[in-house]
């Protein structure tokens, strides 16, 4: 289960690698977004491959520095929370946020990292011009000749930049297997257990 969510957090945060965004690419649909994403990713990490393997903290860096103006982490915070962030007082609501972010950095650059030269390949969506929302598919072909991996991503145009709000691997929602892995660990503990424990695992990797 956690090598998945590892493999899911990493594709959903391929959605930011486009750190140049400009006005003429703002233009292009979901799909021409994807293809533009996939390609900027593994033309950088491929090169730096090894250095990113030595110096984890780099690749941390890296992943926060390219992907932080492009992910709503409070939506995807709220998502993962439900019906706690309504519960939940300001002060736990920017701390469970700030952690998590920290967290997905961490789970994301890895799994980003260790598929690097897997094949990728995109299949056409039925996004029409107007949508404010589209999925977009693709499949992944680990190097070692692992069998095939459906990706499914959900895309929402958030004032004119589409931005990934779920991503499902085999039919696996991101945001429903993080909400339900939580939802159960703030009932057995509390929220602010499960934000301090983010909290202490983000120290320990240096973060």
């Amino acid at each position: 289960m956690k090598q998945t969510l590892s493999f899911i957090a990493g594709l959903l945060v391929m959605f930011a690698m486009l750190a140049t965004t400009t006005a003429a690419v703002e233009k292009k649909g979901p799909d021409a977004l994807v293809e533009e994403l996939y390609s900027a990713w593994l033309s950088k990490a491929r090169v730096q491959k090894s250095e990113l393997q030595k110096n984890p903290k780099k690749l941390y860096a890296l992943a926060d520095e390219i992907t932080a103006p492009y992910i709503d982490y409070t939506r995807f915070s709220r998502l993962v929370l439900g019906k706690h962030w309504r519960s939940a007082s300001e002060t736990q609501r920017s701390r469970f946020e700030k952690e998590f972010r920290r967290h997905l950095v961490r789970t994301y650059a890895t799994a980003l990292l260790t598929y690097v030269d897997a094949e990728f390949k995109f299949i056409p969506s039925k996004y029409k011009e107007g949508d404010k929302q589209v999925l977009v598919r693709t499949e992944t072909r680990p190097k070692d000749g692992g069998p095939k991996i459906s990706v499914n991503y959900i895309l929402y145009n958030k004032e004119g930049v589409w931005q990934a709000m779920d991503v499902a691997i085999e039919g696996i929602s991101i945001v429903a297997t993080l909400r339900s892995i939580v939802r159960s660990e703030v009932h057995n503990k509390s929220l602010d257990a499960v934000i301090e424990e983010l909290a202490a695992k983000n120290r320990r990797a240096g973060l």
